[in-house]
């Protein structure tokens, strides 16, 4: 047997297991790098929805909400996609927003990410895929207290660009 033949078998028992390792390597650096663009995207929805939060307030048992400019910006601000809001009172009734925008689905659980009572998820509205947070925001006053919900959807047309 002659060396040429010997490297020639050993390079023919060497590429599928080289193929498998590319093809493992690739499929994981997807993913990490779908997770990455994921994980940036959550934070702008929950960077907007922290500002709404901020501005709700509990007035004679009844939650307003002053949305903020740069709230207000950021819903605007992107050319392909639509942000949509909401944010809804004690009894769940929507205060300001998109009245329509879907209730955060039963079973979602907080994200471990944030100290914040988020509930990222992934929904359908008005025909179209959305990235959605729902965040409680604990609201009070002389005669009431509970939490207001405070939601922030974006469809996925800007995110999968």
């Amino acid at each position: 047997m002659s060396a040429r033949s010997l490297q020639s078998r050993l390079l023919w028992w060497m590429l599928p297991l080289l193929a498998l390792l590319v093809a493992v390597n690739s499929v994981s650096s997807y993913r990490t790098a779908l997770q990455a663009v994921n994980t940036a995207y959550d934070r702008s929805l929950l960077a907007v929805a922290r500002a709404v939060a901020d501005r709700v307030d509990l007035r004679g048992g009844q939650v307003v909400v002053e949305v903020p400019y740069v709230a207000l910006d950021f819903f605007q601000s992107d050319l392909r996609g639509r942000v949509y809001y909401r944010v809804g009172g004690l009894d769940g009734s929507a205060v300001s927003g998109y009245d329509d925008l879907p209730p955060l689905p039963a079973g979602v659980p907080r994200s471990e990410d944030y100290f914040a009572l988020a509930h990222f998820y992934d929904d359908q509205y008005r025909g179209e895929a959305v990235r959605a947070l729902a965040l409680l925001q604990p609201v009070f006053d002389d005669s009431a207290r509970g939490m207001a919900l405070v939601q922030v959807a974006e469809t996925l047309v800007s995110r999968e660009a």
